[in-house]
């Protein structure tokens, strides 16, 4: 939310959910981006610098990583809504 007031995000995924679009919120997203974004209530966040070493995208990404932004996801979720999730086989 640094380059874009959470306004701003709001306005964006209120429009889009009117306009019965999916909203996605993505661009060098951060683990601690997640307790302000998910109050907004976009339908998906999309992570990947801050999946990989060293939180730089081209990286190889990094288990441990990618656990924590997981685990903090369910935990958000679990405190702000009910949560579904589907795995692509």
């Amino acid at each position: 939310t640094s380059l874009v007031t959470e306004q701003t995000l709001l306005s964006f995924i209120t429009e889009a959910a009117h306009c019965n679009l999916f909203c996605g919120l993505a661009g060098s997203l951060r683990c601690e981006d997640i307790d302000t974004l998910i109050q907004l209530d976009p339908d998906y966040l999309g992570f990947r610098g801050a999946l990989c070493n060293d939180s730089k995208r081209i990286a190889d990404l990094n288990p441990d990583n990618i656990r924590t932004i997981r685990n903090k996801l369910d935990m958000t979720n679990q405190l702000t809504q009910p949560c579904t999730t589907t795995h692509a086989h």
